[in-house]
């Protein structure tokens, strides 16, 4: 699988041409569109998600937890209920992707 970081956000590239990516759409997965190579609009891209992150926050019974790798969390016996992947953006700090029962991370 492979995924492009725009400025604002991440998608999951189903397709791809010389001139766009073919990404599935965020509110509906049944959409596509298409996002240009040109005009510096991706950021990275990978095949990962973890790959297109800036920062993990770690949702713990005792508050949140901003960049600080999980070993740190089970060392510091913080029980961990959620885990997000976000980005960094003008706006601030968006999540944009959460971690499911299997251990993978998943878009938002």
């Amino acid at each position: 699988m492979k995924f492009i970081r725009t400025k604002t956000n991440l998608f999951e590239v189903v397709g791809e041409n010389a001139l766009v990516f073919k990404v599935k759409g965020k509110r509906d997965s049944e959409k596509i569109y298409s996002v240009s190579k040109r005009y510096g609009k991706i950021i990275k891209q990978a095949n990962t998600i973890e790959e297109l992150c800036s920062e993990f926050v770690i949702k713990g019974t005792r508050g949140l937890y901003l960049g600080i790798p999980l070993q740190e969390c089970e060392l510091r016996n913080i029980p961990i209920t959620q885990i997000y992947g976000a980005i960094w953006t003008d706006k601030g700090l968006i999540y944009v992707a959460k971690m499911n029962e299997k251990g993978e991370l998943e878009l938002l």
